[in-house]
Formats: structure tokens, sequence, C-alpha cells
């Protein structure tokens, strides 16, 4: 459930909370540059014409993800969101 009350900083613990294994990436990501960054640790990605783009919103709170969460009285199951992150993140090939 979205609370449209939520600050950002209330979504990141959450987002923390459901992907843990995600923001240890990013915290040692972060701690091996040793640089501290103004952008956020994740960023709202939102739909346009079949693509997923960068939201508007530098710092999304719980009123814009209500907003691009998808129809207004959608449930949970119909909801959609999308977030992603400024580190790249590489992969090997093993073949």
């Amino acid at each position: 459930m979205i609370d449209t009350a939520w600050s950002h900083e209330d979504i990141t613990k959450q987002l923390r909370t459901w992907f843990p294994k995600v923001f240890e990436y990013i915290d040692s990501r972060q701690e091996c540059t040793n640089t501290s960054t103004a952008q956020p640790d994740w960023q709202l990605l939102v739909p346009n014409r079949g693509k997923l783009e960068l939201s508007t919103a530098v710092r999304p709170n719980g009123i814009v993800l209500a907003r691009f969460k998808g129809r207004q009285k959608a449930s949970i199951a119909d909801s959609n969101l999308w977030f992603g992150t400024y580190l790249s993140v590489h992969y090997t090939s093993v073949n």
C-alpha cells in the first residue's frame, strides 16, 4: 500500500526493507567510490510511449508514487511502479 503522507525518506526506508540486497549493493558502491552524490539512491521511472523514463520528481514522495502507480482505484495487483538507480551494474557473461 502506498501512503500519500510518506516522505522520500520514508519511501527509501520501505524500499530498503523490500529490497535489502539492492541497497546493500548501492551502499557498497558508494563506499568503494568514496563519493557522496547529490542524487538520491533511487529514482522513480515512469512509462512514456512504451519506454521508461526518469520522472521529473527528484525526490519522489507518497503523493508522487500514488499518482504514477496506475489507475486511482487500482488494486495492488493491478498497480505498477518502476524504480532505477544512477549506478551502473556491471556483469560478465559466462559462455
